[in-house]
């Protein structure tokens, strides 16, 4: 049996469509899209990291501990960035029930400007994808990447 090989300086082929990449580049692609159109709304201050960490946040809240593992970073810079989003006014600190020692992070349901803008960007988003990808394109992708999400931990 033979392995076609390339030099570490060679990309492999087919490495342009692999579907880490893809996924990569069509998270990219949303977080872009998202970005523009809060920033035209007037959310300037926000950055691209500050739309990714509001974007790891639970509806019930995260601890920070668990933000900072969904962005592979350090509790330390996610309590600073935290903290920029709370001086902001977009997310709010409480305690948590189960555990006196940590806090839950929450989206401030106070902001329901924000709340409303970002969900309506998230929707016309989700009309543009719809429009290139067909009729049954929108729903068919969110069915795979779902499939892909829920399979058997053991698969992993």
């Amino acid at each position: 049996m033979s392995e076609k090989t390339t030099s570490p300086s060679q990309a492999p082929e087919g490495y342009d469509d692999n579907i880490g990449r893809l996924l990569q580049l069509a998270l990219r692609d949303f977080q872009a899209r998202c970005a523009e159109k809060l920033h035209s709304r007037g959310y300037t201050q926000l950055s691209a990291t500050h739309l990714t960490i509001l974007s790891y946040i639970d509806p019930t809240g995260t601890r920070i501990v668990t933000l900072a593992e969904r962005a592979g970073m350090t509790k330390q810079s996610m309590g600073d960035l935290i903290r920029e989003l709370e001086t902001q006014g977009f997310v709010e600190r409480s305690p948590d029930p189960s555990d006196k020692r940590a806090v839950i992070i929450k989206m401030v349901q106070t902001n329901t400007t924000f709340l409303a803008d970002a969900y309506n960007i998230i929707a016309e988003i989700q009309s543009e994808y719809a429009a290139t990808l067909g009729k049954d394109g929108l729903p068919q992708l969110r069915a795979l990447l779902t499939a892909l999400l829920n399979r058997n931990v053991t698969d992993k």
